[in-house]
């Protein structure tokens, strides 16, 4: 049956084999309940209980790895004693476990631990020895030593040298990592160097088309880039591409993260078509390996939504991070910040795509639960409520928007002043709302104050002043003020057909940004 689950395992049919090694440890139980002082039954369902713990870790599942690992491990000490082989194994495990979960003291003390037994019974040089210290290294990099990583990953790789011979994997591996060292640092020409080294040898050993290239390919190209070889990095990132896409089915968890960090980096770089390719591909084999519920194919369908919302793909984006939503509330809870970014994409994504009536709930529930979370006074809150207030202008929804936006305006004039930008914005767009409502006084009073402040800060000429000039000119044009208008427009230099050009322009960036002001940040 153990057998059985490895093939399943090595062929990715990752539920098959969770429930193979499941079976398997509910058989040796049974057998070990009606044998309890067998010895060699209790040693085969710790060996089943490993099995099924390892492939929970190959999956992501690291909590319930690790709750197994450390039942494995107590029995395994009392059964076969702190220096027996298995106990090593399953040590470095839970070490693992308790690394991919972010415990990384815990994980330095096991790694610490497991270093001293292996030093003690198999020697400093042994290659399991090794391991563990460049494990250690690797953990140091994570806590942020990243000279101590550096002096670690030589060491090791020195003695692989010695040991194992320079073109044996874990030999390439501690070399890459040295690497990753160099760059970590900001020694771009040395992790280039290192990097390029890695690849050569790593080709001659396994072919240039063999997965475990992909994460020294996409880090060569990035230190090509980084010390301006931009030709080369980009031909190298093209070359990771296409062996990223030919390859992806034969990947393992390891470069299932690599094919990540490229789509990453091509999203990072606007190519968003490629990326998208590279997440579909990432998705749909994180499934395969973790399930649909599992944090890992969340964090694919967050990151493929949004490649697909930056190329205004925005019906299937919703697709996704609705998708995503559902199973992060059910996982996480609504006031995880993971959940909490997923569904502001997902306003974000109706409202982009003019469904406003679907964004304005989503964009409620933001703002509720960050002000419950954060305070009402947060910047957080504030962009959430700023969308809330102009999605509600637009569904004609003026007393709620009102509302909304004095509390901003309030708040933003008490916080930055009433010449920021973003204060100008809030005040442009709440003279607006009034003006709707024909509360014409105040309108006309916040538009004087919009025009003249964004005038003297952006210029007269730009066309978010432009703007506020031509909503005011209206606003007294249609209030019998039509010569104060029209001297308004003549001293302006504005003419009719400047005014539909500047609105055109405003358009624009309305399209473009959040709210129509050139110092928000983009979604």
């Amino acid at each position: 049956m153990n057998a059985l689950g490895y093939d399943l395992r090595s062929l990715g049919r990752y539920t098959e084999a969770e429930e193979i090694h499941r079976r398997e440890m509910t058989l040796k139980q049974k057998l070990l309940d009606g044998n309890p002082d067998d010895v060699g039954l209790q040693a085969d369902l710790l060996v089943a209980v490993n099995n099924a713990a390892r492939l929970l870790s190959h999956q992501g599942k690291h909590a319930e790895a690790e709750r197994m690992h450390r039942d494995s491990l107590e029995k395994t000490i009392r059964l076969m004693g702190p220096d027996h082989p298995d106990c090593f194994i399953t040590m470095g495990e839970l070490a693992s476990d308790l690394r991919d979960q972010d415990k990384l003291e815990e994980s330095q003390i096991t790694y610490k631990r497991l270093l001293e037994s292996r030093i003690r019974v198999l020697g400093p040089l042994h290659p399991d020895t090794l391991l563990t210290k460049s494990n250690i290294a690797t953990l140091r990099a994570r806590q942020g030593h990243q000279d101590e990583a550096e002096r670690l990953y030589k060491q090791v790789h020195q003695e692989e040298l010695e040991v194992l011979g320079a073109k044996h994997p874990s030999t390439l591996n501690s070399l890459h990592n040295l690497a990753c060292a160099f760059a970590d640092q900001g020694r771009d020409e040395e992790a280039a160097e290192s990097f390029q080294k890695a690849l050569d040898l790593q080709t001659e050993v396994l072919g240039r088309k063999h997965p475990d290239l992909l994460n020294t390919r996409m880090n060569l190209a990035i230190s090509l880039r980084a010390i301006g070889r931009t030709k080369e990095a980009q031909k190298m990132l093209r070359e990771t591409v296409d062996l990223a896409q030919s390859k992806s089915e034969d990947c393992d968890a390891g470069q299932l993260r690599s094919l990540s960090r490229l789509a990453a980096i091509l999203s990072d770089q606007g190519n968003y078509a490629e990326a998208e390719k590279l997440y579909r591909q990432e998705l749909h084999l994180t499934i395969k390996v973790t399930g649909t519920d599992s944090p890992e194919t969340q964090k694919c369908q967050r990151q493929l939504a949004n490649v697909l919302s930056q190329q205004d793909q925005y019906e299937e984006a919703i697709n996704f991070s609705e998708t995503a939503l559902s199973s992060m509330t059910k996982t996480l809870g609504m006031e995880h910040e993971m959940t909490l970014s997923v569904l502001w994409n997902l306003a974000m994504s109706y409202r982009n795509s003019h469904r406003l009536e679907e964004a304005e709930p989503r964009f409620e529930t933001l703002v509720d639960t960050k002000a419950k979370i954060l305070g009402r006074d947060d910047p957080e809150v504030l962009e959430s409520l700023v969308q809330l207030a102009w999605v509600q202008q637009q569904l004609k929804n003026y007393v709620e928007s009102e509302k909304n936006y004095r509390w901003l305006l309030a708040s933003q004039t008490k916080n930055a002043g009433p010449e920021d930008p973003f204060t100008l914005m809030l005040t442009h767009n709440l003279a607006s709302v009034l003006n709707y409502q024909d509360k014409v006084e105040e309108a006309e009073t916040l538009f004087r104050r919009a025009y003249t402040m964004r005038s003297k800060i952006l210029g007269p000429d730009n066309p978010l002043s432009r703007h506020s000039l031509q909503c005011l000119a209206d606003l007294l044009d249609e209030s019998g003020k039509q010569e104060e208008a029209a001297e308004l427009l003549r001293e302006s230099g504005d003419s009719p057909d400047d005014a539909a050009e500047h609105q055109r322009k405003v358009d624009n960036e309305l399209r473009k940004q959040l709210l129509p002001d050139p110092m928000r940040k983009k979604a």
